[in-house]
């Protein structure tokens, strides 16, 4: 079972590149498809690796204060937190509150489609 993301805060103490493995979301790097790997640790304690798709990485910069999602468990993953949304607007990403928002769309769906066939029944 995997462990639920959270949203973090702190300063980045290293930032040093670890390789790279094969994915299909990768770029062409010696003639396969590859993401970089990146060791990551915080003043906080925290470490993990992040996975980007260039060689060196410019999200975790050592010294700076950064916000990032971290995920523990044996393999400990680190993400920056994606700072514009498509409006142009900065807010943290909340994946909790997104999961919310997913149930409510859906749930507006439902009674709007719900609501239409009752009053087609009606007339």
């Amino acid at each position: 079972m995997s462990e639920q993301p959270e949203v973090k805060k702190s300063k980045v103490t290293e930032a040093v590149s670890a390789g790279f493995y094969k994915s299909e979301y990768g770029v062409m790097h010696n003639g396969e498809k590859v993401m970089f790997k990146h060791n990551i640790a915080f003043e906080n304690g925290d470490k993990g690796q992040y996975s980007c798709k260039q060689e060196s990485q410019t999200k975790f910069v050592i010294g700076n204060e950064v916000d990032y999602e971290y995920t523990g468990g044996q393999w400990p993953k680190i993400k920056p937190i994606q700072q514009n949304n498509f409006n142009g607007n900065t807010r943290k990403s909340d994946p909790e509150a997104d999961r919310k928002r997913s149930i409510l769309i859906i749930f507006q769906s439902f009674f709007r489609s719900s609501y239409g066939v009752s009053y087609n029944k009606r007339v």
